[in-house]
């Protein structure tokens, strides 16, 4: 279910805890980011971006019994006995090596290609660790997992885990990670190749037209074809459910007899569907970011849409207040645009007709502006829509690697009128490049930058300076950066297989959300209602399953795993990626839930500055007490 099942375009329920960490500097691409995103665990999700297969999860209430729940079958636990068909891969000993990353030990794990026909082949697994450091006794092996779909558990061990969990875990635990099949090292799905790729997320989602629409169609099947054409052995074998069955041969592998795991945005998924199979093998989990099984693709496309536009308006709120905010001021100033008071969905009240909050009609308009000023929250998402407006006409060229020395496109950013030039990756031909071959910032990777900002609030003075940088300077290199940290692109054009596997994942464990783009067109209304900054956007980029070569093996489901011990589920209260909601319909759902709930901002919870959420789940680890139930942490 996807990220988290996360952003778009590719996207999805991709939750995930990829790398891509907002702290860092914006050119952050390739394997220095790969620590920030595994620490975030960027849920990719639908309407984010192009090249996933959109997916996300639900707003479920905190009922343990409510209508969608009653209307989904509950998953049912395999038996204990491990099948004589199987044997041979429970059995199996790892030849441990080192890693190329110092201090680390890998090895391949093997496991049925398709359970239901174990002797028809096996698919290879990528697996890592790093010994307990002690003092104390070694408790076991901790199995992690960032999310995604489609981020590296490897490259997210490697670069954050088994580095910056705290010191009193990783000297009781083997820190521990597989990445999950067709990811990274376990024969990866592929799908485009660079170029291609950077012309497939340029693809406009906002599309005017039917010219435009039936760009987006082929993009799409473009895609597709291309990851049957690369993949078509391992893509029917990449479901949720799979890998999870891949993680219980681990844990045998490794000698444990109950999985230890912390699984963050999707990778809750793929913790609460182990705990649902194998209720009598849990260890001690947390799931952080959690999503909620029971939703429809379209139903968590929509609810993670409504997230960011939740974690948007946290992000307008701090900007507005500031002397600084590249969005501020009157309609028109500081962006070059005079329209922007017509931007959006009007700025009335979609359901009631009246005016909406921060309108000249409204006593609360100017309420968070910054002395002196008069932007508030409500300017900012509006300035901010125009902007993408006019890099859809007009796109900007970017400095720096790949970029095109800071020259502006055919208009600059404070040029509001039409273009009928050569513009780049915003027009209708959406060539993606420069003069002299520089990239080009459209809206669409400017909505994935600016999306991609918002699983963090410590990305925020980046994406303010990002914005500055394209609105004032024409410089579009900085939301560049902000983009590729999302789809994993490396300064040298390659990308990782994140987004391809993303896709798979997704488009295996649900039904499309859409399949038809007239039924996307008719759900605008709902998704623009949603988010007014990103809706229209995150609604056409959940039509990726649409066109997939495989069938869905997944439908939505409850997760109670009768049985299993105390689960630690974490949700955080202004997560864009994996509403609240999600996690409390996860408790609801899982017998022994304990829910832990951090009133913050951002993708996930733990390890992010909380000294009471790092608390309650490192004393859990370490010595088995659960937090209380709806503990709540800030």
């Amino acid at each position: 279910m996807n990220t988290s099942r996360r952003p778009g375009r590719s996207t999805s329920p991709s939750a995930r805890a990829h790398p891509t960490d907002p702290t860092a500097p914006g050119p952050g691409t390739g394997r220095a980011s790969a620590g920030r995103a595994a620490r975030l665990g960027f849920l990719r999700t639908a309407g984010a971006l192009l090249a996933a297969g959109g997916l996300l999860v639900s707003g479920c209430s905190s009922g343990r019994s409510t209508a969608q729940e009653a209307a989904v079958e509950a998953v049912v636990a395999l038996p204990e006995a491990t099948p004589r068909a199987l044997a041979p891969y429970y059995g199996q000993r790892l030849g441990w090596r080192a890693c190329s990353t110092p201090g680390f030990q890998c090895a391949t794990m093997k496991a049925p290609l398709d359970y239901a026909e174990p002797g028809a082949g096996d698919i290879k697994l990528a697996v890592a660790r790093k010994k307990a450091t002690g003092p104390g006794k070694r408790l076991g092996s901790l199995l992690v997992n960032p999310g995604g779909p489609g981020g590296s558990a490897i490259g997210y061990l490697q670069s954050y885990a088994a580095l910056g969990y705290p010191a009193d875990v990783r000297a009781r635990y083997d820190m521990v990670a597989v990445d999950p099949r067709g990811v990274a090292d376990s024969e990866p799905v592929t799908c485009l190749d660079g170029k291609q790729m950077d012309t497939y997320t340029q693809t406009d989602t906002t599309p005017d037209d039917s010219r435009e629409r039936a760009k987006l169609v082929s993009a799409y099947k473009t895609f597709a074809a291309g990851c049957r054409r690369h993949s078509a052995a391992v893509l029917p074998h990449v479901s949720t459910v799979e890998a999870a069955r891949d993680m219980d041969i681990l844990r045998a592998v490794l000698g444990d007899k109950r999985l230890t795991y912390v699984g963050a945005s999707y990778g809750t998924f793929l913790g609460a569907t182990y705990a649902g199979l194998y209720p009598r093998r849990v260890g001690r989990m947390v799931l952080d970011g959690a999503m909620d099984p029971t939703l429809s693709a379209r139903r968590m496309n929509l609810e993670q849409t409504a997230g960011f536009e939740t974690a948007f308006e946290s992000f307008a709120k701090d900007c507005a207040r500031r002397s600084d905010c590249p969005l501020g001021d009157a309609p028109g100033s500081g962006t070059g645009d005079d329209t922007s008071t017509s931007i959006g969905t009007d700025r009335t009240d979609r359901t009631s007709g009246t005016a909406a909050p921060g309108t000249a009609g409204d006593d609360r308009a100017h309420e968070g502006a910054a002395p002196g000023r008069r932007t508030t929250p409500a300017d900012v998402g509006a300035h901010l829509k125009s902007f993408f407006r006019r890099l859809d006409r007009a796109p900007l060229a970017a400095a720096g690697p790949g970029g095109a020395g800071g020259a502006r496109g055919s208009q600059g950013a404070g040029d509001s009128g039409s273009s009928t030039g050569s513009t780049g990756a915003g027009s209708g031909g959406h060539r993606g490049s420069a003069p002299g071959g520089g990239r080009m910032l459209g809206e669409a990777l400017a909505t994935t930058g600016v999306i991609a900002a918002m699983y963090d609030e410590a990305a925020w003075p980046q994406l303010r300076a990002a914005l500055t940088s394209a609105i004032e300077d024409g410089d579009g290199s900085g939301l560049l950066a902000l983009s590729d940290s999302y789809y994993e692109r490396e300064d040298d054009g390659r990308y990782a297989n994140l987004m391809f596997a993303n896709a798979a994942v997704n488009c295996l464990d649900l039904p499309p959300a859409f399949t038809t783009a007239d039924q996307v067109a008719k759900a605008l209304p709902d998704f623009e209602k949603a988010s007014p900054v990103f809706g229209e956007s995150l609604a056409w980029a959940s039509l990726t399953c649409a066109y997939w070569p495989e069938h869905a093996t997944g439908r939505p489901h409850r997760i109670e795993a009768d049985g299993a011990p105390p689960i630690v589920v974490v949700g955080t209260v202004r997560d864009p990626a994996t509403p609240y909601r999600w996690a409390r319909a996860l408790a609801a759902q899982l017998s022994s839930a304990r829910l832990l709930t951090y009133n913050g901002d951002g993708h996930t919870a733990y390890g992010r500055g909380s000294t009471c959420i790092d608390g309650a789940i490192n004393r859990y680890l370490v010595s088995g007490t659960a937090p209380k139930d709806g503990k709540r942490c800030s």
